[in-house]
């Protein structure tokens, strides 16, 4: 949208005092705000990709994104080991949550890279890497609406 004035970082929304508090919650705070949502929060494993895919669940190709993953350059794939399996529910707005388990550990900048090139939330992987940069762990996680039906199965 062009309002007359010049163009400017669409990123420089989120660097605000709202940042600032996503930046600094603990996960605790996480989990707080998940519960007063009606959710449960799932925190990343060592060898777990969290997606959020800002799109309907039904729009989402799952063999597309796994496709996605396998593409991805080569170096890349084998620093994860490969896919093992996945999971997924929809969001509490009815986009997708996915959880991509690979057979090898991965530090967190690896997960926020590979996750922002898997078409996760580009906002949500900021705080994801503003968080790392602040605290040392960027407490990457995702909100599972309770008694939702999560699905899955092995790659």
């Amino acid at each position: 949208m062009n309002d007359g004035k010049p163009y400017s970082d669409p990123t420089a929304e989120l660097v605000d005092d709202d940042y600032q508090n996503h930046v600094e919650q603990t996960r605790e705070d996480k989990a707080r705000q998940a519960e007063a949502c009606g959710c449960e929060v799932v925190f990343a494993e060592p060898n777990q990709l969290l997606l959020d895919i800002d799109r309907p669940l039904g729009t989402i190709s799952i063999a597309a994104l796994i496709t996605a993953f396998l593409i991805l350059p080569e170096p890349i794939v084998e620093s994860t080991g490969g896919l093992s399996h996945f999971v997924y529910w929809p969001s509490r707005n009815g986009n997708g949550h996915f959880v991509l388990t690979v057979k090898k550990d991965m530090d967190e900048l690896d997960r926020i890279l590979i996750q922002t090139l898997l078409g996760s939330d580009p906002g949500r992987e900021i705080m994801n890497y503003g968080r790392l940069l602040a605290t040392g762990d960027a407490k990457i996680c995702l909100y599972q609406p309770k008694g939702v039906l999560v699905r899955g199965e092995a790659v």
